[in-house]
């Protein structure tokens, strides 16, 4: 029974996936080109996470549990700004002119705040096995841009977990950033209401 434990521990060692540093890939939304008709709307995005922030998005782990790496977006893009991106298409898609309130000049007629409450993959390791597990939390604010009264509330949520792994690898890590991040999406879809109807509470 030892002898199979040091086994076990020189191959987890050896394999070299507990240490360092993952990279990443979140699966990009088509930019969608502003609509001629509908609201205007500024975006802003805020990482509000508690355990990570900018471009972390989780952590790697040994067998005892320890924190021994990091789990990266690649090109060490802050999560914030991919969110704020897509978010934009997203709301595009819906109806909105919608645009990053950052590059707009003019006043708008409803303002997003969107604020990443969690967004982190971690490593559950077994003795024989292990998983990793995704989760992501964002709150969904819209604004009455001219009186700053709220129209509407939402929390999207999502969650992804990849079972039954001997040693947790890179494709591991990317696998469950993909899904957690579509299905995240997804979410926030199904929360914004359609903007070629108009939101209640919205100024005329």
């Amino acid at each position: 029974m030892e002898r199979r434990f040091f086994i076990f521990a020189v191959a987890f060692v050896a394999s070299g996936c507990a240490f360092g540093t993952n990279r990443v890939r979140l699966p990009a939304t088509a930019a969608v080109p502003i609509p001629d008709r509908g609201a205007s709307m500024a975006v802003r995005v805020k990482d509000a996470r508690p355990e990570v922030a900018g471009a972390q998005v989780g952590f790697k782990r040994n067998g005892y549990g320890a924190k021994t790496g990091s789990v990266e977006l690649d090109h060490d893009e802050a999560l914030a700004d991919v969110l704020k991106r897509d978010l934009v298409a997203i709301l595009r898609e819906r109806g909105y002119r919608a645009q990053d309130a950052q590059a707009g000049s003019e006043a708008s007629d409803l303002l997003v705040d969107a604020e990443i409450v969690n967004f982190v993959i971690d490593v559950k390791q077994g003795f024989w096995s292990g998983a990793v597990e995704g989760i992501a939390v964002v709150r969904l604010t819209i604004l009455d841009a001219p009186n700053r009264r709220q129209v509407l509330s939402d929390i999207a949520r999502a969650d992804y977990t990849k079972s039954g792994i001997q040693f947790v690898s890179e494709d591991d890590h990317q696998d469950v950033a993909e899904n957690l991040y579509r299905r995240l999406l997804d979410n926030i879809r199904t929360a914004v209401p359609d903007g070629r109807a108009p939101l209640q509470g919205a100024a005329p």
